[in-house]
């Protein structure tokens, strides 16, 4: 929490909205509340809420102009809702698979500007996108589409890939003198 807090530090009047089923506690988000103003962040600057319907959580992609992955665990699918949305996202990318989930999405979509290697770097991003609301606003319209031409939504493409494979896998199998049996 304290990369979501300098990043609210580094841009005065900006807010958070953290969504996740913890935030139906009322005792997480007082702690968390009281964290966030240990930062010196105020009250009013973070809003918590749970889990909703996927219309819903769709539906608050509108109220935020920049999503924050969260770290050490990076959320793939929702780093795919985010840019479908067309949200930026920035990541943090850590050195396990869980920690890469969101920067996966970020490089093949080509959208590796959006991958920090630190936290500072996480806060300078942040920070330069918020800075930018014609960009913001211009991404919206962008972002769904560079997600459609991208590798992660070319199913075509991974069909191609997945057959060219398993054939690749019968002439190896066949060369070898081998043939795959599947008992019925």
């Amino acid at each position: 929490m304290r990369s979501f807090a300098r990043v609210l530090q580094a841009n005065p009047g900006s807010e958070l909205l953290l969504k996740y089923l913890a935030f139906n506690d009322s005792g997480m988000r007082a702690r968390y509340q009281s964290w966030f103003e240990s930062e010196g962040i105020a009250p009013e600057r973070i809003q918590f809420e749970g889990p909703s319907s996927l219309e819903r959580f769709q539906e608050s992609f509108s109220r935020i102009d920049i999503a924050l992955d969260p770290f050490p665990y990076s959320g793939e699918t929702t780093a795919l809702h985010t840019l479908w949305m067309g949200v930026p996202l920035v990541a943090l990318e850590g050195p396990t698979l869980v920690q890469r989930l969101a920067s996966r999405v970020l490089r093949i979509s080509g959208l590796q500007e959006w991958v920090a290697a630190d936290l500072e770097r996480y806060v300078q991003i942040a920070s330069e996108l918020a800075r930018d609301p014609a960009r913001l606003q211009r991404l919206r319209g962008e972002l769904r589409d560079r997600l459609r031409a991208s590798a992660l939504l070319d199913h075509r493409g991974v069909t191609r890939d997945l057959e060219a494979a398993y054939q690749d896998l019968c002439r190896w199998g066949s060369a070898r003198g081998e043939l795959a049996r599947v008992r019925s």
